[in-house]
């Protein structure tokens, strides 16, 4: 059963925001405990280990193949590697989707759905 969310913003503007923890080992290696906000409610996404996680700018969305049509994005890069979690918002529903990015592999990495919060009216 999907967790359900208020929802109370009209469709064009962008209530959803990302709560972002990050800690260090004693290396220095980053880990982020990545939440989406909606309406003032965190619902947790995902522990990401080795990349320090930081909101997109809607202006990198296309260089990074993150949907036109995601209300917002996060990305990490961190030696040789990152994570990029997005949210689609659909009829009373939000997705969040993640893609790994390696750069010394060959294929793009298809995403993933992590999350689905029902959305009210």
């Amino acid at each position: 059963m999907l967790p359900l969310v208020a929802h109370s913003q009209p469709r064009d503007s962008v209530p959803y925001q990302w709560s972002i923890k990050v800690t260090r080992d004693k290396q220095g290696i980053p880990t982020s405990a990545v939440s989406i906000v909606v309406n003032k409610h965190s619902h947790f996404v995902a522990k990401v280990e080795g990349n320090e996680m930081k909101p997109m700018d809607r202006a990198l969305f296309d260089g990074w193949d993150v949907p036109k049509s995601s209300v917002t994005a996060c990305f990490g890069w961190y030696a040789g590697g990152g994570d990029i979690y997005y949210a689609l918002r659909r009829p009373h529903l939000l997705r969040i989707y993640h893609r790994a990015i390696d750069e010394s592999d060959e294929k793009e990495q298809k995403p993933k759905l992590v999350l689905s919060l029902k959305l009210k009216r």
